[in-house]
């Protein structure tokens, strides 16, 4: 049976933001990921100690393995329906009030606060609104999200294409090399042309050794690049976990490769789009404006998947990509996918020889 792009896409998006934002917590132990076929049946996910045991959910029921879900233990197969329908913000399409996340549903439409009304949350808010802190009053109030220039306090405070900068909001992927940032926000998406700013400045990293490479943020052999001002640098926060066996971490991808320049020009298209209908939290996640231009999220996923996550998927058994990057396995175009089939735990940070394949659906 057939999936609904849509939906693919929308757990592809939640999946990798949810990656993009946990990218420096690496100081746990890697994961391994293994997959067998020796899980009860409903079950999809089973942490065992330092080991998670997978398998695919029933694609001919239209089963999901629910894997944006915070675990302690293990997973169970959902119906796909449950991500179908997904509740709504303020201003979004309902039948009933619990298919809003905030408010009551009137005449088939969420109903949550009004422009002006206090408010706890950005949810709370309608289309082209935050829960703003009103500086005359200290309070938080529902206010029209700031154009290009406008006062912000967060990326949330702008528009749907805008991030904040020393207070203002600005494009994203605007800033040239070399222009310090605000290391106290956590934008979205990038605010540098590059894709990257390493100790708060925009940045270019090129990677020392050709393909993936293995390292180990907790002794000497971390991940080497050299810099937009050609030195030579080494950034263990760059080591990262990957979805591979043995928990092995590989070096990022740098951020001057082809693979960044596919997804930086990708998102540039999607960041074009119309976001008239979509709540501030949804940004690039906004149904609305996946609905209307499928194809071009499908090659934003994509591009942004072999660029931002080739750590995760050096190694890693078909089913473990099958679950986690589904879109690779619809895509009718090629993918380069690297494998490794044999790691040798002695040469650590050495230069890892790869087998290059490409996926077709």
């Amino acid at each position: 049976m057939k999936f609904d792009l849509l939906n693919i896409v929308i757990v592809s998006l939640l999946t990798n933001l949810l990656n993009l934002r946990s990218l420096f917590k690496q100081n746990e132990k890697c994961k391994k990921f293994v997959c067998t076929e020796d899980l009860s049946y409903e079950t999809c996910l089973n942490l065992q100690d330092d080991t998670i045991f997978m398998k695919k959910c029933n694609r001919d029921s239209e089963e999901i393995c629910p894997i944006m879900k915070k675990s302690q233990g293990e997973l169970k197969c959902e119906p796909r329906s449950d991500f179908k329908n997904q509740r709504s913000f303020p201003g979004g399409k309902c039948y009933l009030d619990a298919e809003c996340i905030y408010g009551s549903c009137e005449n088939n439409f969420c109903k949550g606060k009004n422009l002006g009304d206090a408010c706890d949350g950005h949810n709370q808010c309608p289309y082209k609104s935050s829960c703003k802190l009103n500086q005359d009053t200290n309070s938080k109030v529902c206010t029209p999200l700031s154009q290009e220039g406008g006062s912000c306090t967060d990326d949330f405070d702008c528009m749907n294409n805008l991030g904040c900068h020393m207070g203002k909001c600005i494009n994203y992927l605007s800033l040239p090399l070399g222009t310090k940032i605000d290391n106290s926000i956590r934008n979205v998406f990038s605010l540098c042309d590059s894709g990257f700013a390493y100790k708060g400045v925009c940045d270019s990293l090129k990677n020392k050794y050709e393909g993936p490479t293995k390292c180990d943020s907790d002794n000497q052999s971390g991940c080497f690049y050299t810099n937009n001002n050609g030195e030579e640098i080494e950034i263990k926060e760059l080591c990262l976990c990957g979805k591979n066996t043995q928990g092995i971490r590989f070096c990022a991808l740098g951020n001057n490769s082809s693979a960044w320049g596919e997804y930086l020009d990708a998102l540039k298209i999607v960041l074009s789009f119309n976001f008239e209908n979509c709540n501030t939290l949804e940004r690039t996640m906004c149904r609305n404006a996946i609905q209307n231009n499928k194809s071009e999220y499908e090659k934003f996923i994509i591009s942004s998947i072999t660029a931002t996550r080739q750590h995760e998927l050096n190694g890693a058994d078909n089913c473990v990509l099958d679950i986690f990057f589904p879109m690779l396995n619809r895509s009718n175009r090629k993918i380069l996918q690297s494998r490794i089939n044999n790691f040798n735990s002695n040469k650590i940070n050495a230069n890892i020889t790869i087998e290059k394949a490409f996926l077709k659906k």
